[in-house]
């Protein structure tokens, strides 16, 4: 019987010794999970660690600092706005007078239906590179005024020191209820605006104000910022396609000001960009979460992607992969070449133990990549470590709900300096915060 009972023992004891080559590292993994949830609390099983995706993008109010100013007309005869000009001959160039009167004004009863039918749409000057324009017409809302008539503008705020000046760029005033105002006694010549010269902070205003005011009312500009207005297309019996901006400068329903335009749109880049920050597990796991292990951008313009290798706080060897291929490895980079225990850009070198500032706006590496899909995080990070088993470790972009070893924000999101951890979850999305 003592005999079966030592049996027995050396047996149980046999297989709970079995041994684990990679329980040293799973044991690491353990610890930095129970240090994370203890310093952070627990996880929300819907937790994303992609902090981009509900990101909200930053921007400035129109009228940010302006004052009120009464409008002035441009001298068109100047050289000094690069940013609009008129056409010297009515007949040439775009939007020619003899257009204007066939077959546009003769059919304006059906172009009006058109632009009644639409929808409007929010203004965006940013989707145009320029626009030849003029008066094709305009119409009196006689229920908002007691005047027999309105001046209706299409104008620009342009800001300077003094709190910024308005021009108006297109007029008409009419005594009629219908669109019976023919925009060439306003605008016979056709202005163009190049809206890729215009000065920063520039927005766009349509106002109505009184014959008697028109010239002599300071306007707070932003109190007449255009939000919406129609773009309409509109052919006629031969094909041929005419182009109207129509706005509502009484803020009522009808559009008061509508101008024959002949706009560039612009072709913008379609730009995606996320930082990543990294844990490689490699410093003391209680401590180090920091997450500037590694910092690395992926930025995809058109289809073409880079990344852009910003910090490597660990001082052991580790490499990106993105789509399950390496690009980029430290102790393989060839230009320029790096140190596998030196820190950079993190603050602090604990290998030389000099501290030193970090620059955000530093590349340490550019290299092209493929196959990046932002909306699955598609990245990666291998820890080489020779003395642990096992001596490759992978880590992966984290699943909702998980201990994240790696996250993504804003570009704008500025990494935290050596051993100065991430003092919560908030922080990750609050660019202003260091």
């Amino acid at each position: 019987m003592s005999v079966l009972i030592a049996g027995m023992a050396f047996a149980s004891c046999s297989h709970d010794a079995v041994y684990d080559e990679n329980y040293a590292e799973k044991e690491k993994v353990l610890t930095y999970e129970q240090a994370f949830i203890q310093k952070y609390g627990p996880i929300s099983p819907t937790q994303d660690w992609d902090f981009t995706r509900s990101a909200a993008s930053a921007g400035t109010r129109a009228g940010t600092g302006e004052a009120a100013s009464v409008m002035q007309q441009i001298d068109l005869d100047t050289e000094s706005f690069a940013w609009l000009w008129k056409y010297s001959d009515t007949q040439t160039g775009a939007l020619p007078q003899a257009t204007f009167n066939d077959p546009l004004w003769k059919y304006r009863t059906y172009i009006k239906q058109a632009i009644d039918a639409a929808t409007a749409q929010p203004w965006d000057a940013s989707k145009y590179d320029a626009v030849s324009f003029r008066v094709f017409t305009a119409c009196l809302d006689k229920s908002l005024t007691t005047t027999s008539k309105l001046y209706y503008r299409f104008g620009m705020h342009v800001p300077n020191a003094d709190g910024g000046i308005n021009y108006w760029l297109a007029q008409a005033t009419t005594k009629y209820t219908s669109y019976s105002t023919k925009g060439t006694d306003f605008m016979d010549h056709t202005r163009h605006l190049d809206f890729t010269k215009l000065p920063q902070g520039t927005f766009f205003y349509a106002s109505a104000l009184a014959s008697n005011e028109t010239d002599t009312k300071a306007i707070t500009a932003s109190d007449y910022a255009i939000q919406y207005y129609k773009e309409v297309v509109w052919k006629d019996s031969k094909g041929n396609s005419y182009t109207f901006w129509a706005f509502n400068c009484n803020k009522s329903e009808g559009d008061d000001l509508i101008l024959w335009v002949e706009p560039t749109a612009k072709t913008p880049d379609v730009i995606t960009k996320k930082r990543y920050m990294c844990e490689d597990l490699g410093g003391v796991a209680s401590s180090d979460i920091d997450f500037n292990d590694i910092v690395f951008d992926l930025v995809d313009t058109n289809g073409n992607q880079k990344c852009y290798v910003r910090a490597m706080g660990g001082t052991l060897d580790i490499a990106i992969k993105v789509a399950g291929q390496e690009v980029f490895r430290k102790t393989t980079c060839q230009n320029p070449t790096f140190t596998q225990t030196t820190m950079y850009n993190t603050g602090w070198n604990g290998s030389i133990g000099v501290y030193s500032d970090i620059n955000f706006e530093e590349t340490l590496a550019e290299v092209e990549v493929s196959g990046w899909d932002p909306s699955t995080n598609n990245v990666s990070i291998v820890v080489y470590n020779p003395s642990a088993k096992p001596a490759e470790t992978l880590i992966d972009f984290p699943v909702v709900g998980s201990v994240p070893k790696m996250v993504a924000v804003d570009v704008q999101r500025k990494w935290k300096e050596e051993k100065a951890g991430v003092p919560d979850f908030a922080w990750f999305r609050d660019f202003n915060r260091q």
